[in-house]
Formats: structure tokens, sequence, C-alpha cells
């Protein structure tokens, strides 16, 4: 048993060394994904870091990135907007952790998350591939990943490791659509033309109620506020654009998220929910990604939010 015991850990090591060999070697190649959507994670940080302060920090998945004009949005409000959404999958702590890199005095930082992500928080593992995908060779983006994703995004490094060698061996042309980096603007938007819906399929049913607050995003979330806080920012919640046509909770469920959100985090919520559930015909590819029409009635609420804040915190 004991010999059967020293064989078992000497596989693992051995595996281990295996997949850090991997993962070195892959970090000595050359990125090959920086014509993708998800390398325009890079160009937001860069905005983040080069925008001067007092900025806006808007911090969510892609239904930011497909559903604000944040030059229109600067421009009413009088400040100048980062846009970091990109994807939910990379999930609530990469966002925070990201954002943490520039936060200065004056800033607002405004959070618009998904709703599944806020009931998943602490829970779910990130999309190995979207993360890889996205930081590839960039050292500086690894602070933005959870101690506690280590393990999976490592397991999961062989895949993307394999197809960067494709990539390498038969170079990939991409094909032109809204998920390119090139249509991604400088300040965080994608301006691919959207005119129209394009829903190719159906989308599941998305629950608003208290159970979405759990407590270790409540203990992120009070953190972060206390962080930006302390250095002279204020943080802020309004919510996500969705297709209402897969919203089924009731008003009251709605309410209870909401006061459950604000009471337990202290953080200000300045939108309603409802300013939020659009029809069907405002939205492109997914019940989160607004078409150009959606963009202009998403960014003309979210201005008047954002300044009605501004104006009572000044009284």
């Amino acid at each position: 048993m004991k010999k059967f015991i020293q064989k078992c850990i000497i596989f693992l090591i051995i595996i281990f060394f295996i997949y850090i060999s991997i993962f070195l070697f892959g970090q000595m190649l050359a990125p090959q994904y920086d014509e993708s959507y998800s390398a325009a994670l890079l160009d937001k940080y860069e905005r983040l870091m080069i925008t001067k302060s007092p900025k806006v920090i808007l911090i969510a998945g892609s239904n930011y990135a497909f559903g604000i004009n944040s030059e229109e949005l600067g421009n009413k409000i009088g400040m100048p907007v980062v846009n970091l959404g990109l994807y939910a999958g990379l999930g609530i702590e990469f966002n925070l952790r990201l954002a943490e890199n520039n936060i200065q005095s004056g800033d607002i930082i405004v959070f618009g998350f998904e709703y599944p992500l806020y009931g998943s928080y602490g829970k779910d593992k990130l999309s190995a591939d979207t993360v890889w995908t996205s930081i590839e060779n960039h050292k500086y983006l690894y602070s933005c990943i959870p101690s506690n994703q280590y393990f999976h995004l490592l397991i999961s490094y062989p895949k993307y490791f394999m197809n960067k060698i494709e990539r390498i061996i038969f170079p990939t042309v991409e094909v032109d659509n809204v998920y390119l980096r090139k249509y991604v603007n400088e300040y965080g938007d994608v301006f691919y033309p959207r005119n129209e819906n394009v829903y190719a399929d159906s989308f599941s049913e998305v629950i608003i109620d208290e159970s979405l607050v759990n407590a270790g995003l409540i203990k992120r979330f009070t953190e972060f506020k206390k962080m930006a806080n302390d250095k002279g920012a204020n943080v802020v919640i309004s919510f996500p654009s969705l297709d209402k046509t897969y919203v089924h909770s009731s008003t009251e469920e709605k309410a209870a998220f909401v006061q459950k959100l604000e009471k337990e985090t202290d953080i200000k919520i300045i939108s309603e929910i409802d300013n939020y559930l659009y029809p069907t015909e405002y939205f492109y590819n997914s019940n989160y990604h607004l078409n150009d029409y959606g963009v202009n009635i998403r960014t003309e609420q979210l201005s008047e939010d954002i300044s009605e804040y501004i104006r009572k915190s000044r009284n």
C-alpha cells in the first residue's frame, strides 16, 4: 500500500511538471489571438491606465461592451468614460481586480453586472478559453486572476496551447464579424453596425431575486467599496440591459433583490431595474447585447442616472 501511494505521488508530480512545462513553453510563443475580440481587453486596460481622473469606470460583462456609447455618455455627464465590459465569462472578481489598477480620487465606478454573475460569485469556474485568449502572454494581467481559479486555468491550459500551436502552423485569417478587436473603439465599445435583431436561439429565463446576493458577494463588494472610498472614489450600482421577454420575476422579487443588495453592501443603487428591461427589437444577437437603437436608449438612461447621482452627491 505504501509503495502504491508513493507511485501515485510520483505520478502526480510528473503530471504537474508536464503542465508547468507546457505553460512555460506556451508563454514563450507569440500571442495568436491579438486580432480577436478577446484581445480588446488589452486596449481597455490601456485606456484605464491613461485616462485622467475624475473618470467614470464601467464594470460588467459584454452587456456594457454591446450596450453603451461611452463617448456620448462622457459628453453628457462631463467626465471621460472607461468601458471595461468584455465578457461575462471573466467573472466579477477578474473585472474588479482589473479596475483596481487605476482608481483615483473623483472617479465613479459603475457596476452593471449581468444577473447570473451575482448568484454565481465565488462558485463558478472562469471560462478558461476566454481568460487565456484575453490575457495570453501579457503577464501584467495575471494579477486579475483570482487565486481560487489557478488550478482550473492551469489544467485547461493545454487546450489553449494546442490551439496556439495550430494557429502558428496554420495561420488563421479571422472572418469579418462583430467579435473582432478592430470593432471595439478607443472607449471600449463595440461599434460594429447592429441595425436589427438577429437572434439565432432562444435564451434561458433570468431570475432576479434576493437569492442572487450571497455572502461572498456582499463581502467582496464591501471591500471594493472601502478601497475605492479610501482613494476618494465612489462606487454605484446600475443594471444590465436585458430582454424583458426572458424575465419572469415579479415586481416584489426584483424589489427584494435591490433592497438586499443595497442594504448589505452599502453601495448606492442609482438605477431602476425596469428602466433597463427592453423589448426584443432593441437587441442584437443576445438577450444582453443591444443593437444600435437600443444603445442610444440605454446610453441616455444611464447618463440620466449618473447625472442625477452626481447632482445629489454635490448637494
